[in-house]
């Protein structure tokens, strides 16, 4: 009898979290959607805001506020769209620093780039022309990761997940860096 008791204890809970648990889609469809979102805020509010001095953001946060609102990778930024996604991916300081820089140095000339571009093998276009620039700095900055030790913003940038949202897993998701086999 106390087996069958436990059973339907394991069955009912089983049911009631069924219930419960919901698919962030779902619940954002619904009507206390921004009143949920509003107390899952404030919650982590709590967790990351020191209750003296100022918030506790993590660095790499930081770091793209501070980068937003620079002149020069603004500038950059409105020359390259895609330079801001890049410097987003790319997460740590010294990268976003190193996009910057390689993207000054690769400023070549027209002409300079559709002989690159021929050279390579595409068609000649503006299309082709802005991807070589980028893939080119982009290389560049994954040249330059190999001299800097990273393990200060790998340890207190989301404590150790940049295997799975780090600069060489964006590196190699778009395909600037390959595994070797």
């Amino acid at each position: 009898m106390q087996h069958s008791t436990a059973q339907h204890n394991i069955t009912y809970n089983m049911i009631v979290y069924k219930d419960l648990r919901q698919k962030k889609a779902n619940i954002y469809r619904k009507k206390h959607s921004m009143a949920l979102a509003i107390s899952r805020f404030k919650s982590l509010v709590e967790i990351f805001v020191k209750k003296k001095g100022p918030p506790a953001v993590p660095g790499d946060y930081e770091e793209s506020k501070k980068v937003s609102v620079a002149p020069k990778h603004r500038r950059m930024f409105r020359e390259e769209g895609a330079t801001e996604l890049a410097s987003i991916g790319l997460k740590y300081g010294p990268q976003k620093s190193d996009l910057l820089g390689e993207w000054k140095k690769s400023k070549h000339t027209r002409k300079y780039w559709e002989a690159f571009v021929k050279k390579s093998g595409f068609h000649v276009n503006e299309n082709n022309l802005r991807k070589l620039r980028l893939m080119v700095t982009l290389q560049q900055v994954a040249k330059n990761m190999h001299k800097k030790n990273q393990e200060l913003w790998v340890d207190n940038c989301g404590r150790g997940v940049s295997q799975k949202l780090g600069p060489v897993m964006w590196l190699k998701k778009y395909g600037v860096i390959q595994k070797k086999r």
